[in-house]
């Protein structure tokens, strides 16, 4: 597959909950900023429950929200590249590589956790693979996320620079008016 330009991401939700205003406005800014060869990619978050929702949208309603996305795609669906990405983590130079901790029964890399006992990605792992995945759909991978985001988001780019060095990432919060900014890790 021939790879297209930036892929933008946005919009996204948990299914254990619905869509909120924040994918709405997240989805408005990403429509701002596609232009030429971009691809559009929404992900629904069908791996983590409704007690995983971030305070700031936990009780906000549900609306109706469906956009016309180049993608879908489920979070569920991305362990097998979380996995590919943990596997690149462990081959990274010594002192950067991900370990086994076997007290915990999880790999940690730079500070993280990356596994959970059971053996299942966390969340910064399976955003991980998302990047890679992104990187085998386009040439520049763009974020645009709600700003309570920010940590997660800047830890990832960190991290995303050790398995991805020569692949752009650029990460955009926004707030609930529409409001965006460049997140300079």
């Amino acid at each position: 597959m021939r790879k297209v330009g930036r892929i933008l991401e946005s919009g996204h939700y948990y299914h254990a909950k619905g869509p909120t205003i924040w994918a709405s406005v997240g989805w408005g800014i990403l429509s701002e900023l596609k232009q030429g060869d971009d691809l559009s990619v929404l992900l629904v978050d069908d791996f983590h429950e409704v007690h995983d929702v971030n305070d700031a949208e936990a009780n906000l309603p549900v609306i109706d929200f469906v956009p016309d996305a180049d993608f879908t795609v489920m979070e569920s669906e991305l362990c097998s590249h979380a996995l590919i990405a943990l596997e690149m983590l462990k081959a990274q130079p010594k002192r950067r590589r991900a370990r086994y901790n076997q007290g915990m029964g999880v790999f940690f890399c730079s500070g993280f956790a990356w596994t959970r006992p059971d053996g299942l990605p966390t969340c910064l792992l399976l955003d991980l693979g998302f990047c890679l995945w992104k990187s085998e759909q386009g040439t520049e991978i763009v974020n645009i996320i709600p700003e309570f985001y920010a940590e997660q988001q800047a830890s990832l780019a960190r991290l995303a620079s050790k398995i991805l060095p020569d692949y752009p990432l650029t990460v955009f919060l926004h707030d609930l008016g529409g409001s965006y900014k460049l997140l300079v890790p």
